[in-house]
């Protein structure tokens, strides 16, 4: 079973936000607006991290930071959440099933 682990949370959510956020807008936002606001989406070390791996390209001229690598990433790391959502959901599922069938025949008073 694959899951996601602190690392790729974080990866996950500083390249989504980076993915929806214009180079506009973060130049913006880290000149003249609130730069805790991006460095709460995406931390020092995330973002230098994403830099090394060359995921997002700071000093381009396209419309996003996020490059064509860092769309895949986001990609894998969307289908993991996605795995683990549905497990998740599976294993309750299970559980209920469970519980309903030992209630029908009188083994469960709850």
């Amino acid at each position: 079973m694959i899951k996601i682990n602190n690392l790729d949370k974080k990866l996950f959510k500083a390249l989504d936000f980076l993915a929806t956020v214009t180079r506009e807008r973060i130049n913006f936002i880290n000149k003249e607006g609130d730069k805790r606001f991006y460095s709460g989406h995406v931390p020092e070390e995330v973002e230098n991290a994403l830099i090394q791996w060359k995921y997002i390209d700071l000093h381009g001229n396209s419309k996003h930071i996020i490059t064509k690598n860092g769309l895949e990433q986001l990609r894998q790391l969307e289908k993991i959440k996605n795995k683990d959502l549905t497990l998740t959901t599976a294993v309750i599922a299970l559980i209920i099933s469970i519980y309903n069938f030992l209630k029908s025949f009188g083994l469960v008073q709850f």
